[in-house]
């Protein structure tokens, strides 16, 4: 591995969190501004109306939280959430023709949350072992 494609790997990890986060600040942003098409898609799905703030406000923390070091792995894994919901959501509803969209979000989530995996463990309030314990008699 060259020493470029680290910072490649970086500036990509960079591009998908700013295009997640651009999305999902616009979709919840949407979501909890109570408009109108939003209250007709949840009503539309069965959901009660609540949940319409319920997903905006994941949307919208999810897309923050890329950007917040101790907490990043965390808005990647409640896009993912959000994202397998709406598969479930237009599969149970005969809707495979938008399916693609919420999956490619849920691949690139997904991406970001398994790039920054090395971050759970300080999440959890756990240092990372990066080498094995000595033992000692």
């Amino acid at each position: 591995m060259d020493a470029g494609s680290g910072r490649d790997s970086r500036i990509g990890l960079y591009a998908i969190s700013g295009v997640l986060t651009a999305i999902f600040l616009f979709a919840g942003g949407f979501a909890l501004s109570n408009a109108p098409q939003a209250v007709a898609g949840v009503a539309r799905y069965g959901y009660p109306h609540w949940f319409l703030f319920v997903v905006g406000a994941v949307e919208v923390l999810s897309a923050i939280a890329l950007w917040v070091p101790r907490i990043r792995v965390l808005g990647a894994l409640g896009i993912c959430a959000i994202m397998v919901g709406a598969v479930i959501t237009h599969l149970t509803h005969g809707e495979a023709r938008v399916i693609p969209i919420p999956i490619a979000l849920l691949i690139l989530s997904a991406t970001v949350a398994y790039a920054r995996r090395d971050e759970i463990p300080a999440l959890l309030g756990r240092a990372a072992r990066t080498a094995p314990r000595s033992v000692h008699p």
